[in-house]
């Protein structure tokens, strides 16, 4: 096991500053190339450093103002999904009434709308149509449901 040394951070600093093995003192080289927990943390110290550099040469700053423009935008974006929040909840509570009123309407007027089959279906047996009414009001009454639910899809922005 490799004990370790009081150079190790000199050592640490000099290949960090960039001052390894040029640039250095000759008695940290002497040093360096003597102890061998030194010359390991030199040897990792250098392979990081040339990594950060390589690192460093890929990286690309955006301008100042590029920067300030995106959090700008950023900003006025957060703003409008904050503000659109309500409208939202708002959207959801009157959906939510329309389909409660929808179905307590539904179960209030069941007994004339059964009648209102019943008159309905009477005259088509009188016709000789049969039963045929029925699906023609059901795809009628899906195509008025439908209809305005396909358009707001397909005419959406999101």
């Amino acid at each position: 096991m490799i004990e370790h040394c009081v150079r190790e951070a000199e050592t640490i600093d000099a290949v960090t500053s960039g001052a390894w093995p040029g640039a250095c003192a000759a008695d940290l080289r002497a040093h360096v190339a003597a102890c061998e927990a030194c010359s390991e943390t030199a040897a990792v110290a250098t392979a990081i450093r040339s990594d950060w550099q390589s690192a460093y040469a890929d990286v690309r700053v955006p301008s100042a103002g590029l920067v300030w423009w995106r959090a700008q935008l950023r900003s006025r974006q957060d703003v409008a999904e904050k503000a659109g929040r309500p409208i939202t909840y708002a959207q959801a509570v009157a959906a939510t009434a329309a389909a409660v009123l929808l179905f307590v309407l539904g179960g209030l007027l069941w007994p004339w709308l059964r009648a209102s089959f019943d008159w309905v279906d009477s005259l088509s047996q009188q016709a000789d149509l049969g039963h045929f009414w029925l699906p023609l009001a059901i795809m009628l009454g899906a195509s008025l449901v439908l209809a305005p639910l396909i358009l707001l899809f397909v005419l959406s922005d999101d």
